[in-house]
């Protein structure tokens, strides 16, 4: 009985993990839907030139939104970095997408870590992963490379 709770419990981790990356998504698709229809009611043929690609972005925000907790940590990684960018292109004209594609950006980087996982991304986590410091070189020694040569 113990099987499904820890099931539940790792789900609720990973969701609670990538909250960071698809909030913000999430937010910045629905202002994207918006504000394209308010571009494209609003203004002359210039709103269609506008409310295509915030279209499009919206509906690839939903996709990511819906796939995040199953892709690898590459993907995860490549399609975040890539919104991010399109929001924050795309954001010239809806500045909540552009705040938004700024929070992703910021936030993509709890992920590129090597050994991260998206169940790893809490701060404790990313900070115990951080390799330990050199020891630092001895007083008297002269085993350096520039030592052997005359």
């Amino acid at each position: 009985m113990s099987e499904p709770t820890s099931s539940f419990q790792a789900a609720a981790e990973l969701r609670d993990a990538l909250r960071p990356l698809t909030v913000p998504v999430l937010v910045s698709a629905l202002a994207n839907l918006v504000a394209g229809y308010l571009w494209f009611f609003f203004t002359a043929c210039f709103g269609v030139f506008l409310t295509a690609p915030m279209l499009v972005l919206c509906a690839f925000e939903f996709l990511y939104f819906a796939q995040a907790p199953r892709m690898s940590r590459e993907d995860l990684v490549r399609r975040t970095t890539a919104l991010g960018a399109f929001e924050v292109i795309l954001g010239v004209f809806n500045g909540v997408s552009f705040l938004c594609g700024i929070i992703v950006l910021v936030n993509v980087n709890r992920i590129r870590l090597p050994d991260a996982t998206p169940g790893s991304l809490t701060l404790s986590a990313l900070t115990s992963t951080l390799p330990p410091k050199p020891p630092p070189p001895a007083v008297g020694d002269n085993s350096s490379p520039e030592s052997d040569q005359p």
